[in-house]
Parts: C-alpha cells; structure tokens; sequence
C-alpha cells in the first residue's frame, strides 16, 4: 500500500519499498530481489499476502495489517487505522 509505505517512511523515517502483488495494477511489482532487500514485508491484507506467499522466504518477517479496501490515498481515517496497527505490530512509539 502506498499509504503503509507513506507512513512508515514520513512518521517513523523507515526505508521502505512500496511494491504491488497484481503486476497488471503494480507502478512496481514484487520481486525476489525486493524481498530479499526487505528486514520485514507488509501486506495490506491476506489477499495481497496470498497472491505473492511463494515469493516470501520462510525466515522473512512479515505482517499483514487487514486493511479495509476503501480509502484513497493518505485518507486520514486510513493513516489513523495504519498507525494504530503498526504500533501494535512494530512496537513503534505513540
């Protein structure tokens, strides 16, 4: 997700890859190579997981956050959801 990436980029300062599973919608589609430059891959949803699990290694840390699929881009309400989650999941600060 963008956003995710957004976030964890502009609030918590990540170094971070924004990367799609649907290589048909993806401005840039997940490879081998994205994942083994990843310390740890988030999903949006299980759906996003389930579509690229082949590409993930066993070892790699993953999460996925359960996203509803119906905000735009860095809607408020949707950073709120993402922060929240990522602070349970990350342990990232309040």
């Amino acid at each position: 997700s963008p956003t995710i990436a957004s976030v964890l980029h502009t609030m918590y300062g990540y170094n971070v890859r924004d990367c799609g599973a649907n290589p048909e919608y993806a401005l840039v589609p997940i490879s081998t190579a994205l994942i083994h430059w990843a310390d740890m891959i988030i999903f949006a949803d299980q759906e996003h997981y389930d579509d690229v699990k082949e590409y993930v290694a066993a070892d790699k840390p993953y999460a996925i956050l359960e996203l509803p699929d119906r905000f735009p881009y860095r809607s408020p309400e949707l950073i709120e959801i993402i922060e929240e989650k990522l602070i349970n999941i990350l342990g990232l600060p309040e």
